[in-house]
């Protein structure tokens, strides 16, 4: 990346989307810090440059934005941790996260977001206790976000953060958290793009689903479940579709079994099976597709693999 690209990416999307070089900076650097970057300067490493543009919801080769020896040392245990987490290896991404976090005691906050972030997933994993969570994730959110505010930006990994934190019920959001939701939501749609959109969106509508499910029944719930199945069946991913599906079949037996709308609502009912069964097949969730055929037996009297015209 040439010296001025990261400030040609962050004044050009800046203007278009206009955006606030505070909504952009706020908890990451300073305005003037913006003000030079924007100008030509380079002065920020390379976890800095990517999180300025993950909060306008692009991404950058982090290699190509490195500032030193330093930064460089640093992206090198970041790409270990990351093996590491993605190998499941979590004895290793512990030893990888303690070099990094005495790598970082003096660099700005977005480092140890950073390491945060996989310490909190690896106490997801270990079980432990929510407390744990809630403090883990909370410091890492609180790292780049001093309080939450209605038109603030989310970069990735702090979208993913606040994620975490509403999904394990962060008492201190108790209030916000359909706020919190909502304004991640609107960011995912109309800044970020590509992959980053898809996979975004997904985690957010499902926080929302999980959200809704606990506040609402009925045409409520349905609404937001067909809404995530319209967001996500218009990309390429389809992680959470069998489950919205299903989910969608389940609601239609609660609410119209015993209705005299079940005729209709249950040949509709046997098509959200029909496609979460399918996309669980394809997606190798044999558990799933189980729970989806044994729901036709014993709710539907159907076995979903007969042939039946479902679909027009």
């Amino acid at each position: 990346m040439e010296q001025n690209t990261l400030g040609i990416l962050l004044s050009y999307y800046r203007t278009k989307y206009k955006i606030s070089m505070e909504q952009v900076i706020d908890g990451i650097c300073s305005t003037s810090t913006l003000h030079r970057i924007e100008n030509g300067g380079r002065e920020v490493d390379s976890l800095v440059g990517e999180t300025l543009l993950g909060r306008i919801g692009k991404i950058a080769n982090e290699f190509e934005m490195m500032l030193g020896d330093e930064d460089y040392a640093c992206w090198q245990v970041r790409m270990r941790l990351l093996k590491a987490m993605k190998q499941k290896n979590y004895e290793k991404a512990k030893k990888e996260i303690a070099i990094y976090r005495d790598m970082s005691v003096e660099l700005p906050d977005v480092h140890r977001q950073f390491y945060l972030y996989y310490e909190g997933i690896i106490a997801i994993h270990e079980d432990e206790s929510t407390e744990k969570i809630w403090e883990i994730f909370s410091e890492a959110f609180y790292c780049t976000k001093k309080e939450l505010k209605p038109k603030q930006l989310y970069s990735p990994l702090e979208m993913n953060i606040a994620l975490k934190l509403i999904h394990f019920r962060y008492p201190a959001w108790k209030n916000d958290y359909r706020k919190i939701i909502d304004r991640l939501l609107f960011v995912a749609q109309h800044y970020y793009t590509g992959e980053e959109k898809e996979s975004m969106q997904a985690e957010i509508w499902m926080e929302l689903i999980y959200l809704t499910e606990e506040q609402e029944t009925g045409s409520v719930l349905m609404t937001y479940i067909d809404r995530a199945i319209d967001a996500l069946a218009n990309g390429r991913r389809m992680k959470y579709l069998g489950e919205l599906h299903f989910r969608k079949a389940r609601l239609i037996e609660e609410c119209y079994h015993k209705t005299e709308e079940w005729s209709t609502q249950k040949t509709e009912c046997k098509r959200e099976c029909l496609m979460a069964y399918y996309v669980f097949e394809v997606m190798r969730k044999e558990k799933e597709q189980k729970e989806t055929q044994e729901f036709c037996e014993e709710k539907l009297g159907w076995h979903i693999t007969e042939q039946e015209k479902l679909f027009d």
